[in-house]
């Protein structure tokens, strides 16, 4: 799911590259097209008519359209006349032809008073009027032909640089992978390894005291808890990564959904000795989410406040509108405690970022942020990491659009 969202975001920065290239390329030929057919009206078409066509005149100036007619059908009219030359015996048919074409042009370019001068021209004056009327109608053409390959070079280097950032990420999306699977063994295996242990040595007798049976089989529970809360978030994990999983949107109450996932932890807090801070408005702020889903990552984001930080940290849960001219909404999850690296805050939302060096046997998988992060992107809003709320040493800020 987040390479689709990412794939998505690509293809809508190339779709609005290509929009603004072609509009710049658009405008080029226009502008190009103008000044072209501008000097065949003032310095050519004259030099023609003085040279070749004394008998036609132009009234107007001839719009680009007009010229490229006028233009065409003339050297149709003089390849008609050629052939007519060489096949006399349908001279006849070719003479309508000829007829029929000078008539249709005539009614396309009605500044032209007489038509039959272009109709009836032949001979050494047509052949050098061929090649005229053929050079300037490449002239007209040639900003359609010098752009149009522009474009399509630019639309292909483009789509090269596309492909090349999705085999890059690929690429990090197997390493990651790769990664990821390493630090799941080494969580799994942990507490495995100690309930293993524990059990061995309660089924071999080695442990007699009842309060040391006891505390084994504590130990075993607790390891067990852990791994099956670790193949819970791996579930949660490639579901939400998943080609056909979606979210269940409707029309909810944002306020009320963020103060109910406080209120559940209320109890928690006050037990490590912790403040819960609401700061969440009465009035009603609807938006469309999945509740579900949304309380998962406000339920990880505050639990996480409370796992990480020591015994009287203050915890913000608020809900605000951005003073900015964006208008956004704004859930804001804070807290008084320890301040996190730049080197793991640029890290923290990818799958277990933490690294060995900061595992625990209370500490966390490092999933539940990537989770959160791709709920949050599911949903088209944004989340990060800021250490400028006043008043706290870091938070998770969710930006709502409006």
């Amino acid at each position: 799911m987040q390479f689709d969202l990412e794939q998505e975001k690509q293809r809508k920065i190339l779709q609005n590259r290509l929009i603004r290239f072609f509009i710049a390329m658009l405008a080029a030929i226009l502008v190009s097209e103008a000044l072209i057919t501008m000097l065949i009206n003032r310095f050519i078409l004259p030099v023609l008519q003085k040279q070749f066509l004394q008998g036609s005149v132009w009234e107007a100036d001839l719009t680009g359209i007009q010229l490229i007619v006028l233009l065409s059908g003339t050297i149709l009219i003089i390849l008609l006349q050629v052939l007519g030359w060489l096949m006399p015996f349908y001279a006849g048919s070719i003479q309508i032809l000829q007829e029929r074409l000078g008539s249709w042009i005539a009614g396309r370019v009605p500044q032209i008073t007489n038509a039959s001068v272009i109709r009836n021209m032949g001979g050494r004056e047509g052949f050098f009027l061929f090649l005229i009327f053929t050079g300037i109608l490449l002239l007209k053409i040639l900003p359609y032909l010098i752009f149009g390959i522009r474009y399509i070079r630019y639309v292909v280097q483009s789509v090269e640089q596309v492909r090349e950032q999705d085999r890059k990420y690929y690429a990090e999306i197997e390493k990651n992978r790769n990664l990821m699977l390493s630090d799941i063994a080494h969580d799994i295996r942990n507490p495995i390894t100690t309930v293993s242990g524990y059990a061995q040595a309660l089924a071999d007798g080695m442990v007699r005291d009842p309060e040391k049976q006891r505390e084994y089989l504590g130990a075993i529970r607790r390891k067990t808890a852990r791994v099956s809360d670790l193949i819970q978030l791996l579930f949660e994990y490639a579901k939400l990564n998943s080609t056909g999983f979606t979210l269940e949107k409707k029309r909810i109450d944002l306020g009320e959904l963020l103060r109910e996932n406080a209120a559940e932890m209320y109890a928690d807090a006050e037990e490590k000795g912790m403040e819960l801070v609401p700061e969440i408005p009465e009035e009603t702020v609807p938006v469309n989410g999945d509740p579900v889903q949304l309380s998962r990552v406000f339920n990880n984001l505050i639990t996480n406040a409370m796992r990480y930080n020591p015994a009287g940290t203050k915890i913000l849960t608020a809900l605000r509108k951005n003073a900015g001219d964006r208008g956004d909404t704004l859930v804001i999850i804070a807290d008084t405690g320890k301040a996190i690296s730049r080197d793991a805050a640029a890290r923290i939302f990818e799958p277990f970022s933490r690294g060995d060096a900061a595992r625990r046997t209370d500490g966390g998988s490092g999933l539940g942020l990537s989770i959160a992060q791709t709920i949050i992107r599911m949903h088209g809003w944004e989340m990060s990491l800021q250490s400028d709320i006043p008043g706290y040493t870091k938070g998770f800020v969710i930006r709502i659009p409006w």
